[in-house]
């Protein structure tokens, strides 16, 4: 579906500096004989903190010269070592300071549309001059204020952080929904005093993806202790700062009714992507397994096309 509103792609820049844990890069050839790097890696940036990455390079440009990010990910491929590989301790470290925030929609093996965000990025380096770099997983962005309401835990008692939920529009003139975290304190009370829904601000941000494990020894009446493991996972962007809200006469402020009407055309998409599915189904037979019930062909999140890396703005 081609997006109908016109709308200013703002301001959505992710940095990361880290140490590389794992490489999932692959060379692929579409259908057209293009060639392309695709694939995910992962950045350590902290004790249980991992940031993956997605990446879709081709080989050569528009004109037919060779694409400088698909030799940097052969670079990658070739020479960065992982911790998966050689050890944290001669792992490559890694820096990416032009990726983007964007969201994945697609369809689950229950029928169900799924959204939830990743990182994309056509660049990734090594510091230079071996400068220790802080780890760190930052984000600027752009958006339209859709909501702004208390956090509360189980039980319904606020928690005192704030929750923000921003439309931000990406490439191709479509927008999508990010929820943000305002901490306890002087974060929170200044985006409840001072920011409204139906204004334009920019947001500063960590990024935080951490996945702890705990064992949890549970006594027992005699013997050994029964031992349960719990893992606990925390995605979330944790704004840090944020400009003031842009005047409504400012040219880079977003009109209500323009991020109304791509809101609108987000969840016609959504509704052709369930639909599209749903024929997809019909035309496919289920696959046997090599034991008991037949097991349908499993679904991608997301599908890798032909692109042109001159046609996307980052």
């Amino acid at each position: 579906m081609t997006n109908q509103t016109t709308i200013r792609q703002g301001e959505n820049t992710v940095e990361i500096t880290g140490v590389l844990a794992e490489n999932r890069l692959e060379y692929y050839t579409s259908q057209s004989k293009k060639n392309f790097i695709r694939g995910q890696f992962d950045i350590k940036t902290g004790e249980d903190e991992i940031h993956t990455v997605r990446v879709f390079s081709s080989e050569l440009k528009k004109d037919g010269t060779p694409s400088a990010g698909y030799k940097g990910f052969e670079t990658v491929m070739n020479e960065y070592k992982s911790i998966q590989d050689v050890g944290e301790e001669e792992a490559t470290k890694v820096m990416v300071r032009s990726g983007t925030l964007e969201m994945n929609d697609y369809k689950g093996g229950d029928g169900m549309i799924r959204s939830f965000p990743q990182i994309s990025t056509f660049s990734v380096t090594r510091p230079k001059n071996g400068a220790n770099l802080e780890p760190k997983a930052e984000l600027t962005i752009e958006g339209y204020i859709q909501s702004i309401s208390a956090e509360t835990d189980r039980e319904g008692e606020e928690t005192g952080r704030i929750k923000l939920k921003l439309v931000v529009a990406l490439y191709g003139g479509a927008v999508a929904p990010f929820e943000f975290i305002a901490p306890a304190g002087d974060i929170a009370e200044h985006i409840d005093e001072n920011w409204e829904v139906g204004q334009t601000v920019t947001v500063y941000a960590d990024i935080i993806n951490r996945v702890e494990t705990k064992v949890i020894k549970q006594e027992v009446s005699f013997g050994k202790p029964k031992e349960r493991t719990v893992t606990n996972s925390t995605r979330e962007y944790v704004i840090t700062g944020g400009s003031d809200p842009y005047e409504e006469d400012d040219q880079k402020a977003y009109s209500a009714e323009v991020i109304k009407k791509a809101l609108a055309e987000r969840e016609v998409m959504l509704d052709g992507l369930k639909d599209e599915k749903k024929d997809d189904k019909k035309k496919e037979a289920p696959k046997k397994s090599g034991f008991g019930k037949a097991v349908a062909k499993k679904e991608e999140p997301a599908k890798d096309v032909d692109v042109d890396e001159d046609d996307l703005p980052f």
